[in-house]
């Protein structure tokens, strides 16, 4: 063990042995790691759920620290800013356990509130769900009718936005003692990083925004558009790939008939998630645009989308869409917490979108008005907190930020960090070709992006080498 991580390991201890008075909020301890996670240290912050009252009831925030796997650690720790909302980072903690930045740097993850083991906020237990449930809108007013008194049992559902999450993580920053820390933020994580970087900006060397969002982008509004776009360009890419144009000369067309089957409920055939038996059931219309734009995520995804499209225009069958849709809702339920994404967005974002405008957008594209419907739908349900009146104003600030974002994003496209980038004076915005910060399905993209980003960590002032960019390809089509 190194000196420095003997240090640490004496101050673990004597926080776990520190008694925490009632009073002492916020506050942290140390504690053994429920899961086998080499090298990390875990521990529990206690916050006020309501910080400005500053009483009433406290969370345990759950927080796992991978300490770097060097000799040398560098004092400023990353700390990861999960997407959703509702991912918790502390509960993916083994997806960071060989994370390339553990070479010199403590990585930092904690369950924001409202996720994994921070009183996670979930309506639509994944167990006890019908196999039809995951096959239709996501969000379905009546079951949020039902499971906002069992979640108010143990949650104020408005004290869950971002302002209050990124609160707590400063608490935890000072706990741990770290005076300069990197953000990593991925999807809504580049929201909360830029909330971070507002409230508490001196204490931030740099942030990596990860398809990236920007303040003045309100969800649901632009999602059918963005969706259409990413669909419009997998299709191009099909067509100036000779293999794939010559399976699916006809993919436009294929493409239009098979959302045009989907407008009706289609009967499937699929694996049940949850134990692989082969069941029965009905993707709605919106069960079939949800898991469209969900594949349309990553470029590994897409590979499959001319097939699934010509199968389904031909022949009728959906079964490939309704297996993808079912495992990946089924696996959604299981990592994230609807309703802590309800919580945040609902106070967030829905309120400043421009309902009527969105439908209208939604005419002629695959989405349609499915996802804004229901959304706003549940967001008249839902309990709504409140955010600062400057919230959606673009930050402004002169920390080093590294921005990238996915050519054929259909959810936080280009454009969107480049606002962020407007009000960010020493930004690098990096457009990486196809989808949503999941790279690694690209010839030569993984090692890519990691080395932009180590570059960027290394030297925030200097300008990252991107010629590696020009030898990313899309690997062929199924």
């Amino acid at each position: 063990m190194t000196a420095s991580a003997i240090a640490r390991a004496a101050i673990g201890t004597l926080l776990a042995a520190t008694p925490v008075l009632a009073q002492d909020v916020p506050s942290y301890e140390s504690k053994p790691c429920v899961r086998e996670i080499p090298g990390a240290l875990c521990g529990t912050l206690t916050v006020w759920e309501d910080r400005d009252a500053e009483s009433g009831r406290k969370l345990d925030l759950n927080v796992v620290v991978l300490e770097a796997t060097g000799d040398e650690r560098k004092p400023d720790p990353i700390y990861v800013l999960m997407g959703g909302p509702g991912q918790g980072a502390a509960s993916s903690a083994v997806g960071w356990i060989r994370n390339p930045f553990r070479a010199d740097r403590d990585i930092v993850l904690m369950d924001q509130r409202g996720t994994g083991e921070s009183n996670r906020l979930l309506c639509l237990h994944p167990d006890e769900a019908p196999v039809d449930a995951y096959l239709g809108a996501l969000f379905v007013p009546d079951r949020l009718r039902e499971c906002i008194p069992e979640l108010e049992t143990h949650a104020d559902l408005t004290k869950y936005q971002s302002p209050y999450s990124l609160d707590d993580l400063d608490d935890l920053r000072a706990a741990l003692g770290h005076d300069q820390i990197n953000l990593w933020g991925g999807s809504y994580g580049t929201r909360a990083a830029q909330v971070y970087i507002r409230r508490h900006e001196e204490h931030v060397r740099t942030a990596v925004l990860n398809a990236s969002m920007s303040m003045s982008q309100v969800m649901p509004d632009g999602m059918a558009r963005d969706a259409e776009a990413s669909i419009r360009g997998v299709i191009e890419d099909c067509m100036s790939m000779p293999d794939c144009a010559e399976k699916y000369p006809n993919l436009a067309d294929d493409y239009a008939a098979a959302v045009a089957g989907a407008r009706e409920p289609v009967a499937v055939t699929v694996p049940d998630p949850r134990t692989g038996d082969t069941v029965q059931a009905t993707m709605q219309p919106a069960g079939f645009s949800e898991a469209l734009r969900a594949m349309l995520y990553s470029a590994g995804q897409t590979r499959d989308v001319p097939r699934l499209l010509h199968v389904a225009a031909t022949t009728g069958n959906y079964d490939g869409f309704a297996t993808f849709g079912a495992a990946r809702n089924y696996g959604i339920s299981r990592i994230a917490a609807n309703g802590m994404y309800l919580s945040v967005t609902c106070a967030e974002d829905v309120p400043f979108a421009n309902e009527h405008g969105e439908y209208e957008q939604g005419a002629g594209t695959f989405l349609a008005d499915a996802r804004a419907r229901a959304h706003h739908d549940s967001c008249r349900v839902w309990p709504r907190g409140e955010v600062p009146e400057d919230f959606h104003d673009n930050v402004i600030s002169d920390v080093p930020v590294l921005i990238l974002s996915g050519s054929h994003d259909p959810v936080t496209p280009p454009r969107w960090g480049e606002e962020a980038a407007t009000g960010l004076s020493r930004s690098i915005h990096v457009i990486v070709p196809f989808g949503h910060h999941s790279w690694g399905a690209l010839e030569n993209a993984g090692a890519c992006v990691l080395s932009i980003q180590r570059e960027f960590l290394d030297n925030p002032t200097g300008s990252p080498d991107t010629d590696c960019l020009k030898t990313i390809r899309r690997r062929p089509f199924n």
